[in-house]
């Protein structure tokens, strides 16, 4: 099955406990990962 033009789709990597959330980014017909990682914890 081919890829869709755009879209996107989220992936959970370990949000619940390495808080990171990743997303297949998919524009015209090619795809790339993105992440995000942050810390739980407040600093303040």
């Amino acid at each position: 099955m081919p890829l869709p033009e755009t879209g996107l789709i989220c992936i959970d990597t370990g949000c619940v406990f390495g808080y990171k959330l990743t997303a297949m980014v998919i524009e015209g017909g090619k795809y790339w990962l993105e992440s995000v990682f942050w810390n739980k914890e407040k600093k303040e």
